[in-house]
């Protein structure tokens, strides 16, 4: 009984003093983010809204202008890996993000670094989607498209783990 407790105790210390490190964020820069060539090893969302303060604020703004409160959880959710892309030779991230086991609360959002702009698509559960940032409609397409299977879009995601996505 003595070993048993004792284990139960080393575990908790364990847990207590490691775990907060693995599951503390990498702080990934855009200009990282936009580096990456690999499907695999490219950062996630909250790797980026950890290090990128403009991102931070713009996506802040776009909630706010929008007369929404942005929700807590977006820069700690379940997360795709940022995708490097080039629409029109300029270079965009594209994400998403989701509320912790409620992946009906997502923000999917397309981001420029060089403009400090950020356009999104906010869903809640009662499925309905409100588009924040004023995203024209090509941004508004990439967005549906990243959101939806089986688009031309995912069959190019899915296929070519090379990054950048060239979009022309």
């Amino acid at each position: 009984m003595q070993g048993l407790r004792h284990f139960s105790i080393c575990s908790a210390l364990f847990a207590l003093f490691f775990i907060p490190l693995n599951a503390e964020a990498q702080k990934i820069s855009s200009k990282e983010a936009l580096s990456c060539t690999d499907s695999s090893k490219c950062a996630y969302f909250f790797d980026l809204y950890a290090a990128d303060k403009p991102l931070r604020q713009q996506l802040d703004k776009i909630f706010k202008t929008a007369g929404i409160k942005m929700p807590r959880w977006v820069g700690k959710g379940v997360s795709s890996p940022v995708t490097p892309l080039l629409i029109a030779k300029q270079p965009y991230l594209l994400s998403s993000v989701c509320e912790p086991h409620n992946c009906g609360h997502s923000v999917s959002m397309l981001y420029s670094p060089a403009q400090k702009r950020i356009v999104a698509r906010y869903k809640t559960d009662d499925a309905s989607a409100r588009w924040l940032g004023a995203p024209n409609s090509t941004e508004q397409q990439l967005i549906s498209e990243y959101e939806t299977a089986d688009s031309p879009l995912q069959k190019i995601l899915d296929s070519q783990t090379k990054r950048p996505i060239v979009i022309d």
